[in-house]
């Protein structure tokens, strides 16, 4: 799901919700799916600032190095610049996450093993 999607529909049921702690993890599909930087920084930032309320606690996940999916590798992604992208785009989630409030959870340094993933080679699995 990419970040506007989420924001169009599965935003409003969450603020229905009310909860007291929101995690995000929603840059790695636009990423890939090349939704241009500044879009979703943009809708980064209009997420961020619906979701914001005294007393909620939002934490927002870096992008992991995808530069290490054989998956991307094989849909003709250059490893070198996604790495240099998923740099980018988290520089930009901290900047955003700092604006807000919001802590980062940093997921880039974490090591992607080939039994964390679906089979699809792209997504978590349970074990990841």
């Amino acid at each position: 799901m990419t970040l506007a999607r989420a924001i169009e529909e599965t935003l409003p049921p969450l603020l229905r919700e009310d909860p007291d702690a929101v995690v995000v993890w929603l840059a790695v599909n636009d990423l890939v799916a090349g939704v241009p930087f500044e879009a979703w920084l943009a809708d980064l930032d209009r997420l961020l600032t619906l979701l914001a309320r005294p007393g909620r606690r939002v934490a927002v996940c870096s992008v992991p190095d995808v530069s290490q999916l054989p998956m991307l590798a094989a849909l003709g992604h250059d490893p070198a610049q996604l790495r240099m992208a998923c740099m980018a785009w988290n520089a930009g989630i901290a900047d955003a996450a700092a604006r807000h409030g919001a802590d980062v959870i940093d997921l880039f340094g974490v090591e992607v093993m080939p039994e964390d993933l679906n089979p699809d080679g792209f997504h978590p699995s349970h074990a990841g």
